[in-house]
């Protein structure tokens, strides 16, 4: 139901009543060769930027899935406290309109050790199998129950543009940093108007909040809230995210994307 025809304008008021707001041009999420591009701060500090890409369709195991990649660079300056690099990759399957998890890989630096992760989701056993190797030495596998869907956090950044401007709630088994835990997913009613620094003006969004029940990178866990594009392509615009230290922002600085711009706000004075 949140689809929307190509082309459509629409006009609505956002929850306050004080806002009216234009959404232009809506597209469909998953365009192959999407490119988006985001700066992590904390307060003023700029700890690194986060790079995602959508690449084409492939088989996999016999099943066509999406190729979408995260690459992740930390600031040389402020290694004392982040010193993260890494490249992650994910096979994502389309199902009743969702998406699911069916095998990532990473490969991650972290001070100075090269460690390779991978997720396998087998849904017909019903379980998931993890891999570690760490250059420094040794192999860890174990196996999960799995029931239902499981996602990985990049099918998690994908699953969140699909649900976003919808009505129902939703908790994820997700694998993040070689760890098990369960994302809750719940959209807000209404819209709302956001800045970012790669638009020049107020862009239409929709909101998204939710838990993270488990640690990622940075320590991430705990609340989140996250801004996307009030059209078909639902782009991730802004998140507040809960780390160890506090919270960090995450911005939208750049993207590629044939055809898109974000959908413009028409802010109304409030009278």
């Amino acid at each position: 139901m949140w689809w929307l025809p190509v082309g459509l304008l629409f006009w609505v008021g956002i929850t306050s009543g004080k806002w009216s707001v234009r959404a232009e041009e809506p597209s469909r999420v998953f365009w192959s060769g999407e490119e988006l591009a985001y700066r992590v701060r904390w307060g003023p500090l700029t700890l690194g930027w986060i790079t995602v890409r959508l690449h084409g369709d492939t088989l996999f195991e016999g099943r066509t899935v999406r190729h979408a990649s995260t690459e992740i660079r930390s600031v040389p300056a402020v290694s004392a406290l982040v010193n993260i690099s890494g490249v992650y990759h994910s096979y994502l399957e389309e199902l009743d309109g969702l998406v699911r998890s069916r095998y990532f890989w990473s490969r991650e630096q972290d001070r100075g050790d090269s460690v390779l992760s991978e997720y396998r989701f087998d849904y017909l056993r019903g379980r998931v199998l993890t891999i570690r190797r760490s250059l420094r030495g040794g192999v860890e596998e174990r196996a999960f129950p799995l029931r239902g869907r499981g996602q990985d956090g990049i099918s998690v950044f994908y699953f969140t543009r699909l649900v976003a401007g919808g009505q129902r709630r939703y908790d994820e088994p997700t694998w993040v940093s070689y760890r098990f835990g369960t994302t809750e997913i719940e959209p807000t009613a209404g819209l709302s108007v956001v800045r970012v620094p790669a638009v020049p003006y107020p862009v239409a969004a929709w909101c998204l909040r939710g838990v993270a029940h488990f640690e990622g990178l940075l320590g991430f866990k705990g609340p989140y809230e996250g801004w996307f594009s009030a059209d078909e392509a639902r782009v991730p615009l802004r998140a507040r995210l809960s780390v160890i230290v506090g919270y960090v922002q995450v911005e939208l600085i750049a993207w590629k994307r044939k055809g898109w711009n974000p959908p413009r706000a028409s802010i109304r004075p409030p009278g």
